[in-house]
């Protein structure tokens, strides 16, 4: 038995490496071909070009590897279906359960590693990847998303904000540092809340800290103050809906800074939980495509199960995507949203494993 277990997960490991090759191939150059010429259009250089793609890389091959799970069991077990491999094996007393146990390890290994790629490797590389775009457009980082808030720099003023409310257009826990030339604070404004009043940003309830050289800071409460910020209501939208930036440390502590804040956490929850259940789908792809090759392989063919495994993918991510969605907006709990998905197809990979003919 080690040896035919050996065997199909030598085959698996050709299979999904040569597949995995092959997609990562055709999304990088998909994504060069569509978005070089705004590089060029900037005068970037070759290598701003070359590192800005390279970053992205991590990213691209995460979104692939469940594809290419899925994939690389169909191929395996079909051919071996249509050379009369899994009918010799069937009749030596080899069960489907068992040839689809090596697999099984690997393929949680994949999930493992999936894990570790796409919450904290591909979050990182998405960085860098748009420090140099800011770079080409010769454009400051000046908003920053962090696991405490927003940051932003202009001029002689740092701010941060706790959350930006998208639907009331306010923004919360408002801090202003403002310095001198000599990077010395000079004061220090701090309000629940601003809002978006005739084009421009409005502090209410304000504490206002200044230092002016004396023994003891000056206070001052104001019910209204103006914020000086260029930033308009959409900037604050793009910069806080892209946790594709984040890491799952960076969601975690983001999402339990919002909900000491008394603030909904609901969209980063979700999407930190969707980030491990999306990793763990590779086990779940593997079972379903393994039990469905297995049966049906001689009459499919390749190409037949292929396209089988593609309705497959694209069945989970719809339903992902509509889960995740509805958690986001508060419809269903985070938790649910996330591993909705991973619970329907689960229960779809144990059905099809108990029934299938050994």
């Amino acid at each position: 038995m080690k040896i035919i277990n050996r065997y199909i997960a030598s085959e698996f490991l050709k299979a999904f490496g040569f597949i995995l090759l092959s997609l990562g191939a055709i999304s990088f150059i998909v994504d060069f071909v569509t978005r070089v010429n705004s590089f060029l259009s900037q005068n970037a250089s070759a290598e701003q070009v070359l590192t800005h793609f390279l970053w992205q890389l991590p990213f691209l091959v995460s979104m692939i590897i469940p594809a290419s799970s899925l994939l690389a069991v169909l191929v395996v077990f079909t051919v071996m279906s249509r050379n009369n491999e899994i009918i010799a094996l069937k009749a030596g007393g080899v069960s489907v359960a068992a040839l689809v146990k090596p697999l099984m390890i690997i393929a949680l290994a994949i999930s493992l590693i999936h894990a570790f790629l796409n919450g904290f490797l591909a979050p990182y590389g998405l960085k860098q990847a748009q420090s140099v775009t800011n770079q080409v457009q010769k454009r400051q980082d000046m908003l920053a998303f962090k696991s405490d808030g927003i940051w932003y720099k202009d001029g002689e003023a740092i701010y941060n904000f706790t959350f930006y409310d998208a639907q009331k257009v306010e923004l919360r826990g408002v801090s202003v540092f403002v310095f001198d030339k000599d990077f010395n604070i000079t004061t220090r404004l701090q309000a629940p809340m601003a809002y978006w009043r005739d084009g421009g940003w409005v502090m209410r309830d304000v504490t206002m800290v200044s230092f002016t050289g004396r023994d003891f800071p000056l206070l001052e409460k104001r019910s209204e103050h103006g914020l000086t910020l260029k930033e308009k209501p959409q900037d604050f939208v793009l910069v806080q809906s892209d946790t594709s930036l984040m890491t799952l440390t960076e969601i975690q502590r983001y999402a339990k800074h919002l909900l000491k804040a008394g603030t909904q956490a609901g969209m980063y929850l979700t999407e930190l939980h969707g980030k491990i259940a999306f990793s763990l789908v590779n086990l779940i792809l593997v079972i379903i495509g393994a039990v469905f090759s297995i049966t049906f392989g001689r009459e499919g063919g390749v190409a037949g199960n292929i396209g089988i495994g593609i309705g497959i993918g694209f069945s989970y991510w719809v339903v992902f995507a509509i889960a995740s969605s509805a958690g986001k907006s508060g419809y269903i709990p985070p938790v649910l949203a996330a591993w909705s998905a991973n619970i329907l197809f689960g229960l779809l990979a144990l059905w099809l494993l108990k029934r299938v003919k050994t």
